[in-house]
């Protein structure tokens, strides 16, 4: 059996595709929508919402209105997103509220990303969940651990990425080549993905299937503003500044502000500071204040020319590895 097979039986999918999580710019009508396609859509952080939430059990509650609409949209296999920091040992307040109203909907999938914290894999586990973990810097231990820990899939992120960067500078087939052969669970390709020619890149390696962001969000049913899709749309690779060392956007007058402040190394303000008073990439991406705020995407973005449908993408990405495997 391939790997990408055994990605499709373990997730209930039609094509070996996964629509990476995005905070701010996912809702159940959009991920829904990925699902009918064939794919696997997924809740992201703040999922639906416009305002933040004031703390952890209102931020939970709020998730699962989402998932109960999702819920009413398909019935194809959805996940919800559950980001966990640095302890390997330790369980947040807000990831223990996410698990409590995703096991009280009966979500079977989640999309883990950060350490594989051995405590939140168990108690997935234990309710009869499927895990998909992505490590922000994927290294070959923490893959292993991951997978030791009851990851059912991983996801290697490569430097081309949107969103959270990894901190290495090792394309998508890079890491891929250096991770695959330690691991014995479907592993999934993420960063730059936006082309058929980006898929070909990737024939080399037995990848399980595709985590994909930037290209989603551009679609005719992103929740993202029409002023965002279409910056994206005009925008090319060379348009793509820092602004942290965990983030790039393209150019905006607020991108640059903050790209200016990343690289004066005297400049006391923190970055990441002003980052978090945007609330990330919902003042550019969701809200459409463009100059006001940055606007997250991988570096491969030249070959997103126009909208396209959400069932566009995945019927073309996912005949196309279907034909591979047949």
């Amino acid at each position: 059996m391939s790997m990408q097979t055994k990605a499709m039986e373990i997730l209930n999918i039609e094509y070996p595709i996964i629509q990476g999580p995005m905070s701010w710019i996912t809702n159940a009508d959009f991920v829904s929508r990925i699902s009918n396609a064939g794919g696997l859509g997924v809740l992201g952080a703040n999922a639906g919402q416009h305002q933040k939430a004031d703390n952890a059990i209102d931020a939970a509650k709020k998730m699962q209105i989402e998932i109960q609409k999702a819920k009413k949209l398909t019935d194809k296999s959805f996940a919800i997103n559950i980001v966990m920091h640095d302890a390997m040992d330790d369980i947040t307040d807000y990831v223990q509220q996410m698990l409590k109203v995703s096991f009280a909907e009966d979500i079977k999938y989640y999309v883990t990303v950060g350490v594989p914290n051995k405590i939140v894999f168990d108690e997935i586990k234990h309710h009869g969940g499927i895990i998909i973990h992505r490590p922000i810097t994927p290294t070959i231990e923490n893959m292993m651990q991951a997978e030791a820990n009851g990851a059912d899939i991983l996801v290697a992120t490569g430097c081309e990425a949107g969103g959270s960067l990894p901190q290495q500078q090792l394309t998508t087939a890079e890491i891929i080549k250096r991770v695959i052969q330690h691991i014995h669970v479907p592993l999934f390709a993420a960063g730059g993905i936006n082309s058929i020619d980006d898929i070909n890149a990737l024939s080399s390696y037995q990848i399980g299937g595709l985590f994909m962001g930037t290209l989603f969000i551009a679609t005719k049913e992103s929740p993202i503003s029409e002023s965002a899709k279409d910056l994206i749309i005009s925008s090319k690779s060379g348009d793509l500044i820092s602004v942290s060392s965990k983030l790039r956007s393209i150019n905006t007058s607020k991108a640059q502000q903050l790209h200016n402040i990343y690289v004066d190394k005297s400049n006391p303000v923190d970055v990441n500071t002003e980052i978090k008073k945007l609330c990330g990439m919902k003042t550019g991406m969701l809200d459409g204040n463009i100059e006001g705020g940055i606007v997250s995407v991988n570096n491969h973005i030249d070959s997103i020319s126009k909208r396209v449908s959400v069932d566009e993408i995945i019927a073309e990405f996912g005949e196309y590895l279907r034909e591979r495997i047949s």
